[in-house]
């Protein structure tokens, strides 16, 4: 009688074999769909830029109030921040 555990292991194997064939059609499809490899990389980098962009807001949001506390500063000053904080990576940019 064979292990239970064996049989999952052996089920759930055969099953992440044709995930690597998968994700290389879906990869080539998207990149055939946006217009080559050259725009495909441009989406993604972009992608990553809105990303991190969008973290950076919610982390200045997130501490605002010990912000407004440790700087005695109001919502302008921290909008103001929150704003100016991308402005080296833009000018380089540039």
């Amino acid at each position: 009688m064979k292990d239970a555990g064996s049989s999952i292991k052996r089920v759930a194997g055969q099953g992440l074999q044709g995930r690597p064939r998968l994700g290389n059609l879906l990869r080539g499809r998207v990149v055939e769909l946006v217009g080559g490899p050259a725009r495909a990389r441009v989406i993604v980098l972009f992608g990553c830029v809105l990303g991190l962009s969008s973290a950076q807001i919610a982390t200045v949001g997130a501490v605002a109030p010990q912000l407004e506390h440790a700087l005695r500063i109001g919502n302008t000053k921290i909008g103001v921040l929150n704003s100016r904080c991308w402005s080296p990576v833009r000018r380089s940019a540039l």
